[in-house]
């Protein structure tokens, strides 16, 4: 099947309906879509579905301080889709999608490991770099718990 940015946009914005936050294409053979992190499972299902040529690339972590970032990169027939969510810190869980998507598996047990995230429904959740013994509150790329708080959290510790 051949497609366009604009297929997998409409796609997206049809399967997603209110879990889709945005959707755009920043340039040809690029699509963004940010998500809410409860539907990342859904969304993968339904991309699997819809394309043969859907291919897991990697995961991203970025760590902004009260949050994680998490980025799942696809390769669709050419394109890159990359899905966006954001979790508070205090969650610290990630829904594996290893299940769904294999080679998803050693990269989300990495992340495992450097972040401190806690996998929900992986098939093999030992850790892949660190010793089991390793200290939660020491992850080597986990950033301490800072950062710009909502106006409304920041009037509410003032008091």
């Amino acid at each position: 099947m051949t497609f366009s940015e604009k297929d997998l946009t409409e796609y997206l914005r049809q399967e997603l309906a209110e879990d889709l936050i945005e959707v755009y294409v920043p340039r040809e053979r690029r699509v963004f879509a940010r998500i809410k992190s409860s539907a990342l499972r859904r969304t993968v299902e339904s991309l699997k579905r819809r394309y043969d040529a859907l291919r897991f690339m990697t995961l991203s972590v970025v760590d902004h301080g009260l949050d994680f970032e998490y980025l799942h990169h696809f390769h669709v027939d050419g394109t890159v889709l990359t899905l966006r969510s954001v979790k508070p810190k205090e969650d610290n869980t990630l829904e594996s999608i290893a299940d769904i998507i294999p080679a998803a598996s050693l990269i989300e047990r990495e992340v495992a490991d450097l972040f401190g995230v806690k996998l929900i429904n992986h098939p093999e959740p030992k850790p892949l770099i660190l010793p089991e013994s390793w200290p939660d509150d020491q992850r080597p790329l986990r950033k301490p718990l800072r950062g710009i708080l909502p106006p409304q959290e920041d009037r509410w510790l003032r008091r």
